[in-house]
């Protein structure tokens, strides 16, 4: 909120709603009120997997598909 303009829109790169990949992502968000003056800030978005990676090298994936039997 700003004090003469009010509310003001801010963005986000990546946008609100976005997937993010294993790891850190930093997110940073801008507003611009209406007499061109900015404010930016950023936090970063750090994203685990529910299994510790094996030993040897990157995560592996199992996928599963299932068989019909005619």
């Amino acid at each position: 909120v700003d004090a003469v303009s009010g509310a003001v829109a801010v963005t986000c790169t990546p946008a609100s709603g976005s997937t993010f990949p294993l790891g850190t992502t930093t997110v940073t968000c801008t507003a611009t009120d209406a007499a061109g003056n900015t404010a930016s800030g950023s936090f970063t978005i750090t994203v685990t997997s529910a299994s510790a990676p094996p030993v040897d090298g990157p995560p592996r994936y199992t996928i599963f598909i299932p068989a019909i039997a005619r």
